[in-house]
């Protein structure tokens, strides 16, 4: 799964540069082509990376997913929530990230 390449990256980018960037590019891609579940969405925001979460919520968009049921409710509340976390201003980042896709 992607979650699962994503805890591996997490590991590789501590000990091989050259296989995480590896790893990194085939993370993106699967974005790009596969739709993401809630466990993705999760490890992947764990980054709390600008890129990290652009890249997830274009994923989020292009698949529709926040219509599939029931991963897509789940989705939601779990961005919501994160969002809670966040000041003004992080927040309002990651809502105009999401409308721009």
């Amino acid at each position: 799964t992607i979650s699962d390449d994503v805890e591996t990256y997490r590991i590789l980018t501590r000990i091989d540069t050259t296989e995480a960037k590896a790893l990194c590019e085939n993370i993106k891609y699967r974005l790009q082509n596969e739709p993401v579940n809630e466990i993705d969405v999760q490890s992947i925001w764990a980054f709390e990376s600008p890129d990290w979460i652009d890249a997830v919520l274009h994923n989020i968009v292009k698949f529709d997913i926040l219509n599939m049921q029931p991963a897509g409710g789940y989705i939601a509340l779990f961005i919501e929530t994160e969002l809670f976390r966040y000041h003004d201003r992080g927040a309002a980042r990651v809502v105009d990230m999401y409308e721009r896709h």
